[in-house]
């Protein structure tokens, strides 16, 4: 403090500390050339090796550059600038249980309710009768729910993945004779994937979990039917009755 002038209550521990110091008032400064900045800060801290602190209500911690210091909290060997070896409690601000800390542009943190991912999924059917034959694919002539990672054109057989992940399908067909109907990837039949109708009168329901990559594509084929499938519209009534139809969930 060879330069205090007029301040008061100030601490200072090691040669040249606190050396900047006028007319500041309580400060700290505690190590070989740790200061202040500027002459008339107050409550300012500087502590270590030629720790410099800038401004007033302010606590720092080691120089900076080569004099910087690596802090340890409940650890002898801090290995970052920062490290704890223990839960951190952060109080201030709205905490509360299954927040996440959020940090703006300029690295501020809050706490925030995370935003659970937005679904995605696909509801993809056909209402117009068609007729498959052995190993064709099934068009779908409407798109229902339809989200941005999937991409389907109406009357079109193939279904495109556009993000990679784990999928589930379920899918159904109302043939008019027995069959057999298989989800194909890439034109690869998925295991586990072939399911049948021993009747006319009974619906073909399917259903498959698999992983699938960024443009990835799907289709439903008529696999292994031993005849061609007519799928019907008008069945039962006057409107027209969906007979195939495709739902993709990302899970």
């Amino acid at each position: 403090m060879n330069n205090n002038s007029s301040g008061s209550n100030n601490t200072s521990i090691g040669w040249k500390s606190l050396f900047t110091n006028t007319t500041g008032s309580k400060n700290t400064a505690i190590g070989n050339a740790a200061d202040v900045t500027g002459g008339n800060l107050t409550n300012a801290t500087a502590i270590g090796y030629n720790a410099k602190v800038g401004a007033s209500n302010s606590l720092v911690l080691g120089g900076t550059g080569a004099d910087a210091v690596n802090v340890g909290i409940g650890t002898q060997t801090p290995s970052t600038t920062l490290e704890v070896n223990g839960q951190v409690k952060i109080s201030g601000g709205s905490p509360g249980l299954n927040k996440v800390l959020t940090s703006d542009g300029t690295g501020l943190a809050t706490w925030a309710s995370p935003t659970p991912p937005s679904p995605e999924v696909a509801y993809i059917y056909n209402l117009a009768s068609a007729f498959i034959a052995p190993e064709d694919d099934i068009p779908f002539d409407t798109n229902g729910s339809l989200t941005a990672g999937f991409i389907h054109t109406p009357g079109s057989t193939t279904i495109t993945i556009l993000n990679t992940g784990m999928y589930k399908v379920n899918f159904s067909v109302s043939g008019a004779e027995p069959n057999q109907f298989t989800l194909f990837l890439n034109g690869i039949p998925i295991p586990g994937s072939t399911y049948g109708s021993g009747a006319g009168t009974q619906q073909n329901n399917g259903q498959v979990v698999f992983f699938a990559s960024a443009f990835d594509i799907i289709t439903l084929r008529n696999h292994s039917s031993s005849s061609s499938v007519n799928l019907l519209s008008l069945v039962g009534g006057t409107e027209s009755s969906v007979n195939a139809s495709i739902i993709i969930q990302k899970l």
